[in-house]
């Protein structure tokens, strides 16, 4: 729930964004478009989405604000409030910049709704957002989801949710050159107030799960180790499951991905395997269990038990995927 000092907060940042448009055209305050997405957190299920698994997210007070305009012609002119930074491009050619690397989030959006076959025409924007940057929170997928929702507002598209969140996964991973799953961007799209988002990462299907913290709240620590997945090793841990997984289909074909592998076939074909790939797909097996888990454990309203899960959930990251937990997800009693 926002507070009226968030309200205010929020409405302030209307403020910047308006007169930051107001320097670019002359702005039209009742055809201003106003996008809005959230940054999330993910209680458990970590590098389970890439393999076809279970996760189990929730949307944060944190967010990305995409303001703006229609203009004539097929130019597009971004402007960061966060970068201070300005982009102008044309809808015939959108290129990779990686000079300005905040904008090609919306560069590949926009790609994506083209190649859908939507006919677009050229606007003027502004962006800001509150989710800290390489923090985990899932910045990007924030600003990919508010430029989808302000181009579907913008030229009065009617599109399914899911799909908008599908769309701007492929931004990612083809345009941006991020390999990442569908989480962030369903979490920042689907994501609903007083509820978690149990999502099956194989065939895109998702639940509500009641979230309510009583006398509890979350914590969402920054280890202050600032994470790119553009330039760290998320791309590489990705490769190495998709290694395992050949390497486990070659001897079980009825194996479609790493979620269909049984722990005693693990210990079966942990020598072909080797230690390390062994304990990739050890922890995304037991993660996936865990995330059922968790499930079972919101629903019966067990915070306890949820904490405890989500202990596990760490332990294994750090011990079999030999990850760097960039943020901290806890409980803390009040009272």
């Amino acid at each position: 729930m926002y507070s009226l000092e968030d309200e205010l907060i929020l409405e302030s940042r209307l403020e910047e964004l308006k007169e930051c448009l107001q320097d670019q055209v002359d702005l039209d305050p009742q055809k201003l478009i106003v996008a809005r997405a959230s940054g999330r957190a993910n209680l458990i299920g970590e590098h389970t989405d890439y393999n076809q698994g279970l996760v189990l997210p929730i949307a944060v007070d944190r967010d990305v604000l995409v303001a703006g305009v229609v203009q004539e012609g097929d130019q597009v002119t971004l402007h960061s409030l966060d970068f201070q930074d300005q982009v102008r491009f044309g809808l015939k050619n959108i290129v990779y910049d990686p000079a300005h690397p905040w904008a090609n989030y919306t560069k590949g959006v926009v790609q994506v709704f083209k190649q859908k076959g939507y006919t677009l025409s050229g606007f003027v924007a502004a962006i800001h957002g509150n989710i800290p940057i390489g923090a985990g929170m899932s910045s990007s997928a924030a600003i990919e989801v508010a430029v989808a929702t302000f181009l579907e507002e913008t030229f009065g598209l009617k599109l399914d949710p899911r799909e908008v969140a599908l769309w701007c996964v492929e931004a990612e991973n083809n345009f941006v050159g991020v390999n990442c799953g569908i989480m962030d961007q369903f979490a920042s799209k689907l994501g609903k107030k007083d509820h978690a988002l149990f999502i099956d990462c194989r065939d895109y299907s998702y639940e509500y799960v009641p979230f309510h913290l009583d006398s509890h709240k979350v914590l969402l620590v920054d280890s202050k180790l600032g994470r790119d997945l553009a330039s760290t090793e998320y791309n590489i841990r990705r490769a190495k499951c998709e290694e395992a997984l050949n390497l486990l289909k070659s001897q079980l074909p009825e194996v479609t991905s790493l979620r269909d592998v049984t722990l005693a076939q693990l210990e079966r074909m942990e020598e072909k395997l080797g230690k390390k790939l062994a304990q990739r797909v050890r922890h995304v097996l037991s993660e996936n269990q865990r995330v059922l888990k968790a499930k079972e454990a919101l629903q019966k309203g067990d915070l306890h038990h949820l904490g405890r899960l989500l202990v596990q959930s760490h332990l294994s990251l750090r011990d079999d995927f030999e990850v760097v937990v960039w943020s901290w997800t806890f409980w803390w009693r009040v009272g």
